[in-house]
């Protein structure tokens, strides 16, 4: 049973990385807000959750020997530290996307009014 929950976990963490993937693709490409993937967000959270859930339920006592669940475990491992990069990418391409810059910094100052204020007095 440890071992069919692992698969599943890992199975749902590539499922993750390819919605992350895709999600990372529009944030830099299209300059998307990131509003149209909040659906599919809650329902992938739904489904960790309640994985979640099941693997707390169980004691994996053979995660430390060499074995099947070990190697499971750390290629899982190795998964949630690529996400966790991935969505640190995502995250600032959002603030980036989001963030609008203030129109009065947009505008460009003339070169005229700047060498009138530093002109001395006459």
């Amino acid at each position: 049973m440890n071992l069919e929950l692992l698969n599943h976990y890992s199975n749902l963490c590539d499922e993750v990385e390819n919605f992350m993937q895709e999600e990372n693709t529009d944030l830099r490409c299209n300059g998307s807000d990131g509003s149209s993937w909040v659906d599919k967000k809650k329902h992938i959270i739904g489904q960790i959750s309640s994985l979640l859930v099941e693997l707390r339920q169980h004691s994996f006592t053979d995660v430390l020997h060499p074995g099947p669940v070990a190697e499971l475990r750390n290629l899982v491992m190795k998964k949630l530290l690529k996400l966790l990069l991935l969505s640190r990418e995502n995250e600032q391409l959002l603030l980036k996307n989001t963030i609008s810059p203030a129109a009065s910094f947009s505008r460009a100052v003339p070169a005229l009014s700047v060498r009138n204020a530093y002109q001395p007095a006459a």
